[in-house]
């Protein structure tokens, strides 16, 4: 998914396909943070929206360190449904 296939390959115990389910995947970072690890939490930004409640909650609240890389942010002709014009709003005035 999105080019990950190599470090899915190459880091097996380090790599975490939650499926759909945004919000779970912020609450197992939060976690993953809490227990001493470095998360890197990749989404597309459309889903973004999807989990920001438990980012705003989990993470930002809490000032956890998470590495965040959202793509396809903006106006792009993929689909109506795939349109991340929220995103850098959403996150613009998080604190971390």
């Amino acid at each position: 998914m999105f080019g990950l296939n190599e470090i899915k390959e190459n880091y097996p115990k380090h790599y975490k396909d939650v499926g759909i389910a945004e919000q779970e995947s912020i609450a197992f970072v939060a976690g993953a943070v809490k227990g001493g690890i470095t998360p890197i939490w990749f989404e597309n930004s459309t889903l973004l929206q999807r989990a920001y409640d438990q980012l705003s909650h989990d993470v930002a609240t809490n000032d956890l360190p998470v590495v965040m890389v959202v793509i396809g942010g903006g106006v792009t002709n993929t689909s109506k449904t795939h349109v991340g014009v929220f995103d850098n709003m959403m996150i613009a005035n998080w604190p971390n």
